[in-house]
């Protein structure tokens, strides 16, 4: 039996220059295997609808701005809002490296959850009211607050005490389902992990589930047994950050 390793890679979610820093990371690291952080509910729902309810984003914006005269679209918040009807970042750049590499993808998130997500939050976020919230609010930089994301994962990832790491992740101990979630993804990386005799299996997902030290038990902590390495997403001109 060959060697084996398993990879996280740990990724802001929405960031819109990560797909091709992705890409580059995967094709360094040459994985055989790629599991990313979408259900496949989450692949269907997209694939089917997203281009509707970003039709009627678009609507409803130009509608607000003719209104007020105020531009929107372009404002971060409604970038987020249309990129989560989009297939994610993380999702394309796996597709596209295991087209060209002939590795394996696999989408392993808990579909359930997505299906409740999904249908509590999403016809709610392109609700005119909502929208209308966003003219309350002074516009914001995307590339700004995702590199203060990224600072604070890299800073979090390295915490050795957990104090902070406990305050951020409180709300997920609250709430069974998202321990319910760090266990599906832990049973479904490692049914596909143990069954490869050699080679890199990649896990691409938020940030988050590779934080240690913390009382919730995330999917890095839960795969300690198996000595995973981390390693956040590059951001800027960073290279790799390994934990």
């Amino acid at each position: 039996m060959g060697c084996k390793e398993l990879l996280l890679i740990g990724t802001v979610h929405g960031d819109p220059e990560g797909l091709e820093r992705l890409l580059t990371l995967l094709k360094m690291e040459k994985p055989i295997h790629i599991a990313v952080e979408i259900s496949p509910y989450g692949l269907f729902y997209r694939k089917r609808n997203g281009s509707l309810l970003k039709a009627t984003l678009t609507r409803r914006i130009r509608r607000l701005e003719r209104q007020t005269g105020v531009p929107l679209r372009a404002r971060e918040e409604i970038t987020s809002i249309r990129e989560k009807f989009s297939t994610p970042f993380e999702y394309r750049a796996a597709v596209r490296y295991c087209i060209g590499s002939k590795a394996n993808f696999h989408a392993i998130d808990l579909s359930n959850l997505s299906r409740d997500l999904i249908e509590s939050c999403w016809k709610k976020l392109i609700s005119t009211d909502n929208l209308k919230t966003l003219l309350n609010y002074p516009s914001k930089n995307d590339l700004s607050s995702i590199l203060q994301e990224y600072l604070l994962a890299e800073r979090l990832l390295k915490e050795k005490e957990g104090s902070l790491i406990n305050t951020l992740l409180a709300p997920l101990g609250s709430e069974p389902i998202y321990a319910e979630r760090e266990a599906h993804l832990e049973r479904a990386l490692l049914d596909l992990y143990k069954k490869i005799e050699t080679g890199c299996f990649v896990y691409v997902g938020g940030w988050q589930h590779l934080l240690h030290t913390g009382h919730f038990q995330t999917l890095f902590q839960r795969l300690l047994p198996f000595k995973p390495r981390r390693i956040l997403l590059p951001h800027g001109q960073k290279t790799a950050s390994t934990c």
